[in-house]
């Protein structure tokens, strides 16, 4: 009898019953299926359609094949369904279908077998298993295309590692083990955010290398233990790129979560105004992408003609080290003998935020090392004058409070919306350079004025007559109230704060209850009652805001989860409030990062790769840590 290791571990909803069809092709024997059955009832796993084989088919072949029901010349393979013919009854196509197809021996005689070939020993079905599953969240993860499980090469490799284990193939991998993954991470997400009151989402929309639009959809909460959480809760093809396609898209996404919708706080997404409407079709509060508009008003800054100019003359000079290896080496010799950083030139990207500050703070690094290497005859080349010099260093310190918020903002894991009242006027402040004259430095007095004259077009300056952004950073201990303009905005924000936590009833507070006698006193007696508890409530929640805002501000640089963490129980219907706002996140970078990667899925050598089976890959591998890896 064949064994069934006790070793490993497999969780009771690691592998559905859309899988179990593909761990057949472990069983190799009857005894191996009987083992096989009490593993999977060890397990919880039901077997459904595959209790018992045809009673009048005894060829083991006959475990991964049923009768057609229609027609004695066909039968079914229940690995994927595949209609296989037999005339004449035989069963030679079949197995040829399970050794050319799954790379597995059907476990019958077949053929002749050479008189030295002999039946490897085979790990036990749990352990495959196991082994089967790592081996496709590895190629998720690392989006390895799909035959890496043929190579010849790596097959070599594993067999050197593990005799006893053959990965699976690569139809085994992207037909049912991704296919498995990715509904058991569904099914953990389903738990996951059954628990959540409040979520945010985030969605962006992405064309692949096969001209395929795809649309993702993430959310973020914060879980009890105050920590920010970020899921992937679909990518879809995207066939409607109206906004009503788009509603409905996300729609369909959340429909799997039952009740998900009604604890959405806001959708942000890009700057589209298609995604507007989306938001509005969806009934939803829309923000844009914060570090995508901070990037838009430096574009608009930019296109000054005259910076036009001072920034291609910069372009140039690092396109000619980049062409030339010889001017390079040159390059990293005089960096060396001037004790400069051994840094690369930077060329800046179209759609790179920030690069074009980047490519001009490292020039201006490097400059020392840039005049010397293009004065030399070998490589004769023109540089900046010292008057350009000087005024591109002025656009470096213009440009730098806007690189700076585009970083801090682009995080998935902290806490944003509460900063963009603050980083909105800050960034008004710097684009106003109080010691900045066109006389002076009249490249980046313009592109400062441009600036300026884009962040009031994009309201910049509404941003703290949001509601909902009012809320958030006064719910945030490192703003509180310091970051609103006048008395009447505080006020504002603070009466707001006051009616919300009213609103909360912790599940500790205590009820006045009153008595039905049925007398003629009873609506006022109910009255009076009501009045009590809306009384309590209203007192409970001032002092609790109040306490709160009498507290000492928070260090910039801290973590207000954590700090809300610690108070937990000190301010009950404050976290309640924190849990909802704090969650929204002003950036879509979490969609920007899935679809950077999924550019490795869908690449010009795998635009044949289906739309679904590469939305599944981008499902798990963004999803990987809500997996168990054992």
């Amino acid at each position: 009898m064949a064994s069934v290791s006790s070793g490993g571990s497999l969780p009771d909803d690691n592998f559905s019953n859309d899988s179990l069809d593909y761990v057949l092709q472990d069983v190799q024997t009857e005894n191996d299926a009987d083992d096989f059955r009490s593993l999977m009832d060890e397990i919880g796993i039901v077997e459904g359609d595959h209790d018992e084989p045809n009673e009048n088919l005894k060829s083991k072949v006959w475990q991964y094949f049923t009768t057609d029901g229609t027609s004695r010349s066909k039968a079914t393979c229940k690995l994927y369904e595949k209609l296989i013919d037999r005339s004449g009854g035989s069963t030679k196509n079949m197995i040829r279908h399970l050794r050319n197809v799954h790379k597995k021996e059907p476990g019958c005689a077949s053929g002749k077998k050479s008189s030295g070939q002999k039946r490897q020993q085979r790990v036990s079905t749990k352990e495959n298993l196991r082994l089967d599953r790592l081996f496709a969240m590895l190629m998720c993860a690392d989006y390895q295309p799909f035959s890496m499980s043929d190579s010849v090469a790596f097959r070599n490799f594993v067999r050197a590692l593990n005799q006893s284990w053959t990965p699976p193939s690569r139809t085994a991998v992207s037909e049912c083990l991704v296919p498995a993954l990715a509904k058991e991470i569904e099914e953990r997400l389903i738990d996951l955010l059954k628990k959540v009151d409040d979520i945010s989402l985030t969605t962006d929309a992405w064309t692949s290398k096969a001209t395929e639009n795809f649309e993702a959809l993430t959310g973020h909460f914060i879980d009890e233990d105050f920590k920010f959480q970020s899921v992937t809760i679909g990518i879809e093809q995207l066939l409607d790129q109206t906004a009503a396609g788009h509603a409905q898209l996300i729609r369909n996404l959340l429909d799997k979560h039952e009740g998900l919708l009604e604890k959405v706080r806001s959708l942000t997404s890009d700057n589209a105004s298609v995604m507007k409407l989306t938001a509005k079709l969806l009934n939803l509060e829309w923000f844009g992408c914060f570090p995508h508009t901070v990037n838009l008003v430096v574009k608009d800054g930019l296109k000054i003609s005259q910076c036009v100019a001072l920034l291609s003359s910069i372009r140039t000079t690092v396109s000619y080290f980049k062409r030339s290896s010889k001017a390079m080496a040159r390059l990293h010799d005089v960096q060396r003998q001037l004790n400069l950083p051994l840094h690369r030139l930077i060329r800046d990207c179209e759609t790179r935020w920030s690069s074009t500050y980047d490519m001009i703070a490292r020039y201006i690094e490097q400059f020392p090392a840039i005049q010397l290497v293009c004065s030399e005859e070998a490589f004769l080349h023109p540089t900046l004058s010292a008057v350009d010099l000087q005024e591109l260093k002025k656009l470096r310190d213009l440009l730098k409070p806007f690189a700076e918020i585009t970083t801090l903002m682009s995080s998935e894991t902290n806490v944003t919306a509460s900063s963009i009242i603050y980083y909105s006027n800050q960034l008004m402040k710097a684009a106003a350079f109080g010691n900045l004259t066109s006389s002076d430095y009249p490249v980046s007095a313009a592109v400062a004025s441009a600036m300026r004259a884009s962040m009031f077009s994009r309201k910049f300056d509404h941003h703290q007559f949001s509601r909902v952004l009012r809320m958030c950073t006064i719910l945030d201990p490192r703003f509180k109230t310091h970051t609103f303009s006048n008395a009447i905005t505080i006020n504002e924000a603070k009466h707001a704060l006051y009616e919300a936590a009213a609103n909360v009833h912790p599940e500790e507070e205590e009820t006045v209850a009153y008595e039905v006698t049925g007398s003629l006193f009873d609506d006022l007696d109910r009255a009076v009652c009501i009045s009590k508890v809306t009384a309590h409530a209203q007192t409970a929640s001032r002092n609790e805001v109040d306490n709160y805002l009498s507290e000492t501000t928070l260090g910039h640089q801290l973590d207000p989860l954590e700090w809300w963490k610690e108070r937990r129980d000190r301010y009950p219907r404050l976290v309640v409030l924190v849990r909802r706002y704090l969650c929204i996140i002003m950036n879509s970078v979490p969609c920007e990062r899935i679809f950077s990667k999924m550019g490795l899925v869908v690449t010009d050598r795998r635009t044949n790769l289906t739309a679904e089976k590469a939305s599944l890959v981008g499902v798990v591998a963004s999803n990987l840590k809500h997996l168990e890896s054992n």
